[in-house]
C-alpha cells in the first residue's frame, strides 16, 4: 500500500472571501481602474490578459485585499524579497514546469491505441523529468528565503522531495512504461474480451496512482497562479523603475492611527503609459483632517488624483510597491467609491437617485477606518439642492470618522468650508493658466479652494463658444451641407 502524498499548498495571498467581509463590495474597488491596471501589468488587452496565469488570483486580491496589518506585511515580505532578489524569472520558470508536469496527456481523435501508448510513454517521461528538475530548483532557489511566505513554498518543495513517491519516481516510471508496452498491438486490443479490457483498465488505474502527485492538477496550478501574482507585479514595477519612476514599499501603520503620508505619488497606470511625464502629488490625511473637498477646472486631474489615492492604498494592502518616493499608510478596512456609471442609469433610476443610493450603501457599511472617494456626488440635481445635500453628507462623514475625498464643481461647498472653518474638513484644488486662450494645466494638487471650473473657457478652446458656433453653422451653409433658409443664422 503506497503512502498517500499529502502536500499542503501554501496560501501566499491570504485573500478573505468577500462573502465573509460584509463591509466590502467588489465593484467599489473596480471603480479605481483595476481592469486597466491588470492590462498594464500583464502587458496585453483585458481579454487576452484573462488567459494569463495568475490573472484571476490578482484580480480577486485587488477586489478585496483588506486584512489586519500582519497579513499585509506577510504579503509585503514575499513581494519585496522577490523584487530585491530578482526572483521573477527563476520562479516563473519553475512553476511553469510544475504546472506542465501536472497537465493531462491529450489523446488525439485519429490516433490508434498503440500510437497513444507510445506517445504517452514519452510525454509522461518528459513530465516526470521536468517535475523532478522543478522541485530540485525550488529547493535550491528558496533554501535561504527570508519571508515567511517563500519559506512555506520551500517547505512545500522539501515535503515533495521527502515523499515516497518522489524518491521512487524513476522506478515507478519504468514500471508504468513496461506495463503500457504490453498491449502495444492495436490488433491485441481489438480482440481483447470485455472482461480482459476491464481488468486491464483496473491495472492501469492502479499504476497511474503511482503518479498521483502529478495528477493533482488543481494544487500545482494553484501554486503557479499564486506565485504569478507576485512575479508579474514585480516585473511591472521593475519596468516602471527602469523608466525613472519612483517606487517604494509602503510602511503600514496601525489602523487606529487613521493617517497616511505619501510623497510624490503618481498613478501607476499613467506611469506605465507615459513614464516620467506624470506630475507627482502628495497625500496627507489624519484624524484631525480627514475630509477633503477637491475643486478646480474640468480636465484638470481631480478624478485622476482621487483614483491615484485609492489605487495607492489598494496596492499597499495587496502587499505591493506603489509609485511614490515614500509612503506611510494606515491599514484601512475598505475602500468605497462613488463614480456614476452607465450601469447605474440603466436600472431605470435618475442620476441623482443612483448617486444617493450608492452613498447610502457607503454609510451602511463604512467605519472610521474606511476610505471613501466620491466623484461629483449630488450633481444630478439643481446646484442649490446639490450644495445643501452635499453639506449634509460631508457632515455625516465627519461624524462617522472615515477619510473622504469629495470631488465637486459646486464651489460654494469649498467657500463654506473656508468661511465656517468646518472641523475636520479642508479644501484642495488644481490650478489652470491660459496662453493665447488655450488652457495650461499643471495637474498639481494644492491646498485651498478652486476659483471656478472654467467650463465656458474650456468649451471655447474646442470651438463651442457662441460666435464659434455661429461661424460653424454658417460655414456649413456655404459648403452646401445645410440650406441657409432652414437655419436661423442672421
Amino acid at each position: 500500500m503506497l503512502r498517500e502524498l499529502n502536500v499542503q499548498i501554501p496560501d501566499l495571498s491570504k485573500i478573505r472571501s468577500t462573502s465573509q467581509e460584509p463591509n466590502q463590495i467588489k465593484d467599489f474597488t473596480i471603480d479605481l481602474e483595476i481592469d486597466a491596471f491588470l492590462s498594464e501589468v500583464f502587458g496585453r488587452s483585458a481579454i487576452l490578459a484573462r488567459s494569463s496565469p495568475g490573472y484571476y488570483n490578482l484580480r480577486a486580491l485587488l477586489q478585496n485585499p483588506f486584512a489586519e496589518k500582519a497579513v499585509v506585511e506577510f504579503r509585503q515580505s514575499i513581494f519585496d524579497e522577490i523584487y530585491q532578489r530578482s526572483l521573477e524569472g527563476p520562479l516563473d520558470h519553475i512553476v511553469s514546469d510544475l504546472s506542465f508536469s501536472a497537465s493531462a496527456i491529450p489523446k488525439y481523435p485519429d490516433e490508434s491505441p498503440s500510437q497513444y501508448l507510445a506517445r504517452q510513454e514519452a510525454e509522461l517521461g518528459e513530465r516526470v523529468n521536468r517535475f523532478k528538475a522543478a522541485i530540485e530548483s525550488l529547493d535550491l532557489l528558496l533554501k535561504d528565503a527570508k519571508s515567511h511566505g517563500l519559506q512555506q513554498v520551500h517547505r512545500f518543495a522539501i515535503d515533495i522531495k521527502e515523499s515516497e513517491e518522489f524518491q521512487e519516481i524513476d522506478q515507478r516510471l519504468n514500471e508504468y512504461i513496461q506495463f503500457c508496452r504490453k498491449p502495444a498491438s492495436s490488433f491485441w486490443i481489438r480482440i481483447m474480451s470485455k472482461r480482459i479490457k476491464s481488468k486491464y483498465e483496473l491495472m492501469r488505474k492502479e499504476k497511474e496512482e503511482r503518479f498521483k502527485f502529478l495528477k493533482e492538477r488543481l494544487k500545482l496550478k494553484e501554486l503557479e497562479n499564486q506565485i504569478k501574482v507576485y512575479t508579474t507585479v514585480a516585473r511591472f514595477f521593475r519596468k516602471l523603475s527602469g523608466v525613472g519612476v519612483d517606487i517604494c514599499l509602503p510602511k503600514m501603520l496601525d489602523s487606529r492611527q487613521r493617517c497616511s503620508k505619501i510623497i510624490d505619488v503618481i498613478n501607476p497606470i499613467l506611469a506605465a503609459i507615459k513614464g516620467e511625464g506624470v506630475v507627482p502629488n502628495d497625500i496627507h490625511y489624519s484624524p484631525d483632517k480627514n475630509i477633503y473637498v477637491i475643486t478646480g477646472p474640468n480636465n484638470g486631474g481631480k478624478t485622476t488624483f482621487a483614483k491615484t489615492i485609492g489605487l495607492a492604498v489598494l496596492l499597499a494592502h495587496a502587499g505591493f510597491y506603489i509609485s511614490a518616493k515614500s509612503a506611510e499608510i494606515s491599514v484601512v478596512d475598505s475602500i468605497f467609491t462613488q463614480f456614476v456609471k452607465p450601469g447605474d442609469l440603466a436600472k431605470g433610476e435618475g442620476r441623482y437617485f443612483a448617486e444617493l443610493r450608492r452613498i447610502k450603501t457607503i454609510f451602511e457599511k463604512a467605519t472610521p477606518y474606511s476610505l471613501a472617494i466620491l466623484d461629483e456626488p449630488c450633481s444630478g440635481t439643481s446646484n442649490e439642492e446639490g450644495v445643501e445635500q452635499s453639506m449634509i453628507i460631508l457632515e455625516g462623514f465627519y461624524k462617522l470618522g472615515c477619510t473622504v475625498y469629495f470631488i465637486t464643481h459646486m464651489h460654494e461647498i469649498a467657500q463654506r468650508i473656508v468661511a465656517n472653518s468646518i472641523r475636520g474638513m479642508a479644501n484642495l484644488s488644481v490650478g489652470i493658466d491660459f496662453n493665447d486662450g488655450k488652457p495650461i494645466f499643471d495637474y498639481k494638487i494644492c491646498e485651498g479652494p478652486g476659483q471656478k471650473s472654467y467650463g465656458v473657457e474650456l468649451a471655447e478652446t474646442i470651438g463651442l463658444g457662441s460666435k464659434q458656433l455661429d461661424r460653424l453653422i454658417r460655414n456649413r451653409t456655404e459648403k452646401g451641407e445645410l440650406l441657409y433658409s432652414e437655419t436661423r443664422i442672421s
